[in-house]
């Protein structure tokens, strides 16, 4: 799929250690730029440059949100490639509006004395428009009646919804709300993780699956049986580009997810494709065979006395 949003920023120049792009991509009502700050490395010796992306609405693009892929690439004046960093399926979100930016979580670094001279490149395509249906949880609404009390929040949410995703949990909260009751107090879960997994859910009313909340929601998605946030899981893990095959060859074995798992096999041309995916993942990770799930080389047909060099 082609991109449809490009800018190149040319001759970068930090200025007391920090750089921002002078212009900005403007696409579907929000504004999407590059910042760049620097500072050492863990071991407090090397100086690096850590580039991000980051967008916010403009009054335009109040109303919704996007689901967008992008790549930025930081390359020095030979073009080569410093930085190609690609994301999927990331949220920009109008909920984050009162902030001054909306940032996205990913980054990555580069030896600060390399950057003179370099650009910086951000490619980036809308995959689909949130509009028109965010909704406000902390307030109630006809059919938002039913009030998860949890620390000092209050989530206001429809259990017809949430029963028809499937899981007990989600029919216990149904069967209180038609016996009467107008809310529950829900102790057994973490402020933040109880957050998420409402973003994810009922922000718009039908499950929002991206880079930043695919593993944990299916983490609870897995142990709480929400088939139908599963099986959306699942698509996007098919659908991931940059997600190793063998990465998601571990998840399906992990959360039984056969569809995934059948996917993945058939994607491999044959035996030694499938072989060269597996050295080419430890290789990346630093691993053994030892820390591969005995399942997944079940799944591959490789043997512990197989020598991968």
């Amino acid at each position: 799929m082609a991109w449809t949003a490009e800018a190149t920023w040319n001759d970068l120049s930090l200025q007391d250690g920090q750089w921002k792009s002078p212009s900005s991509l403007e696409t579907h009502g929000y504004v999407i730029g590059v910042e760049a700050k620097s500072g050492v490395d863990h071991s407090g010796n090397a100086q690096l440059t850590a580039f991000r992306v980051v967008a916010e609405p403009s009054e335009s693009g109040r109303g919704y949100s996007l689901l967008v892929d992008y790549n930025l690439t930081i390359s020095d004046d030979d073009l080569n490639e410093l930085i190609s960093m690609d994301v999927e399926k990331d949220l920009f979100s109008s909920i984050y509006a009162s902030q001054s930016a909306s940032e996205v979580m990913w980054s990555r670094s580069v030896p600060t004395d390399r950057l003179d001279g370099c650009s910086a490149t951000l490619r980036l395509r809308v995959v689909q428009m949130l509009s028109g249906s965010r909704e406000n949880l902390s307030d109630e609404s006809p059919y938002r009646d039913f009030a998860l009390l949890n620390g000092n929040t209050a989530y206001f949410v429809d259990v017809n919804y949430l029963a028809d995703l499937g899981g007990a949990q989600f029919a216990e909260w149904k069967d209180l709300r038609s016996k009467g009751h107008r809310r529950t107090v829900v102790m057994d879960w973490a402020p933040d993780d109880l957050r998420l997994l409402m973003d994810a859910l009922c922000t718009y009313r039908s499950p929002v699956i991206t880079c930043r909340n695919y593993d944990f929601i299916l983490s609870v998605a897995s142990r709480l049986k929400i088939t139908k946030v599963l099986r959306a899981i699942e698509r996007f893990l098919i659908d991931a580009r940059h997600i190793h095959p063998i990465r998601k060859l571990e998840l399906a074995v992990e959360f039984r997810l056969a569809m995934l798992g059948d996917a993945i096999l058939r994607s491999f041309r044959s035996p030694l494709d499938a072989l060269d995916s597996l050295h080419d993942f430890l290789n990346q990770n630093g691993e053994t065979l030892d820390n591969v799930h005995p399942d997944v080389l079940l799944a591959l047909d490789v043997h512990l006395d197989y020598v991968i060099v």
